[in-house]
């Protein structure tokens, strides 16, 4: 029991030391609404964009020189951005005061209905906190906690991954996944345009005091590269067929492939999943790189006679939306695919490559 208990401490210090080192980077892609670090500003400067009770500090950061402090209870402190639909992430790192004074969370909301006499806004929710007992949680959707971990009072990585188009979140920390599909019991769905912070736990500004930094606000969708039938042009498919369809998903500069995960990936119009709850990986074009090569039930995928494109959507590990689309030519039942297939592939549905060893039917 003691090597068990000194082998869970050796993680736990080493999963520390590595936070420390971990750099967190927007997307190529993204669209930033928020991207703040406050290396620029002067140690007590109340930060440009904020409600009252946030500042620039040089005790703790993240940053190279300069972090922030947030030392307002109530109401939250608020970062207003313009009112944005559709995927939105929240990216900081925190280091709140540890003990029984001090509440240190995370709040979306908008300002479509005003704010309360405590100055906060109406339509918004905190999504996770530090307790006045030194625990992480977050809110389940129905306004009860859910413990996530002991907080040690280092400094943590948190990430939300909210879908105003389901009213849901995926929450991340220090890079791994918390919860996926979190309902949410505000409705959020006609956009968020503001994040708030809070520190304290007896009243309003000031209070005590918690540490922030790299706060950044974007909505991101991560276009890839797919090849439906890789190995075949073209991408003849008939929807009737009792087979699968592989895809593949190709490394570029802005993806790795590997880093997609498989359950999450749906392809066709009907939302097909993986037929064998895993990728395999292996390099489809030739180029070095190693690409995810998927596999899904044709009949599945709800392509039908005259469709002309198949798109494939999914999250890499670290919460980021992809999307990827390819041209298809679909044959009826007893269509046969064109005779570039036959002149490249062989023997007629029966492709060359390990991933297409299945007979069209």
């Amino acid at each position: 029991m003691l090597k068990k208990n000194n082998n869970l401490l050796a993680f736990l210090v080493l999963s520390v030391f590595l936070s420390m080192f971990i750099i967190f980077v927007v997307p190529t892609e993204a669209i930033v609404l928020v991207d703040e670090n406050y290396n620029d500003l002067s140690n007590g400067q109340a930060l440009p964009g904020w409600t009252v009770g946030v500042f620039a500090q040089n005790q703790e950061f993240k940053s190279p020189s300069m972090g922030a402090k947030v030392t307002t209870n109530i109401p939250f402190a608020y970062r207003d951005f313009p009112l944005t639909q559709g995927i939105i992430i929240v990216e900081v790192w925190m280091k709140p005061k540890m003990g029984s004074d001090t509440n240190n969370g995370l709040r979306l909301g908008n300002y479509l209905t005003g704010k309360n006499d405590a100055g906060d806004y109406n339509n918004g929710r905190i999504l996770f906190w530090k307790n006045d007992q030194d625990k992480w949680w977050y809110d389940n959707g129905a306004g009860e906690p859910v413990f996530i971990a002991d907080y040690d009072g280092n400094w943590h990585h948190f990430k939300v991954v909210y879908d105003t188009s389901t009213n849901k979140h995926d929450l991340y920390m220090d890079g791994s996944l918390v919860k996926t599909d979190i309902p949410c019991p505000v409705d959020l769905s006609a956009g968020i345009s503001a994040v708030g912070l809070n520190s304290g736990r007896w009243g309003r500004y000031p209070d005590t005091t918690s540490y922030f930094d790299d706060l950044k606000v974007y909505t991101s969708e991560i276009t890839v590269v797919i090849d439906i039938k890789p190995g075949s042009d073209p991408n003849a498919i008939n929807p009737n067929s009792k087979g699968v369809t592989p895809v593949a998903i190709l490394t570029t500069p802005e993806l790795d492939a590997s880093t997609v995960d498989p359950l999450s990936v749906k392809f066709g119009p009907a939302g097909a999943t993986e037929v064998h709850k895993q990728g395999h990986i292996e390099d489809v074009d030739g180029d070095g790189d190693l690409d995810m090569v998927l596999h899904f039930k044709t009949q599945e995928t709800g392509i039908k006679v005259g469709d002309t494109e198949a798109c494939l959507t999914g999250k890499t590990v670290d919460g980021n939306d992809i999307k990827g689309c390819d041209a298809v030519v679909t044959v009826p039942s007893k269509g046969k695919p064109a005779p570039a297939k036959q002149n490249r592939l062989g023997p007629q549905g029966k492709l060359s490559t390990v991933w297409g060893k299945i007979k069209e039917r």
